[in-house]
This record gives structure tokens, sequence and C-alpha cells, in this order.
């Protein structure tokens, strides 16, 4: 394993388990804070862990 890939966690209205994204920019409170993913990411790359988010484009 070389990799975390992480469903959605913007705000979202959650009637599509997080896939309806209402904002690309917010974390939705029920996923944590934005320090909360920096320090995953951080923590991550310590391990030799790559991140990977799943990015809705279009739904």
């Amino acid at each position: 394993m070389d990799a975390i890939w992480i469903s959605p966690f913007f705000t979202s209205p959650m009637k599509d388990f997080g896939y309806d994204v209402s904002d690309y920019r917010g974390i939705d409170p029920i996923f944590g804070r934005m320090e909360d993913f920096d320090w995953l990411v951080e923590r991550a790359h310590e391990l030799g862990l790559k991140v990977m988010i799943d990015l809705v484009m279009s739904h």
C-alpha cells in the first residue's frame, strides 16, 4: 500500500453520500476541519504515503 484514497469530504447536503458537493473550498464539519486534513496529509507523507481525494468534477 502506498496511498490513501479519501471519499469527498467537502461541504455537502449529504443526499448522495457527499458526492453532491455544494462548496469545494469547505470541509463539511462532520469530517473535521482543514487543520485535521493538513495533519492527515503531513502524517501520511511522513509514512511515505500519498493522499488522493475523490474529486467530484460534475454530477
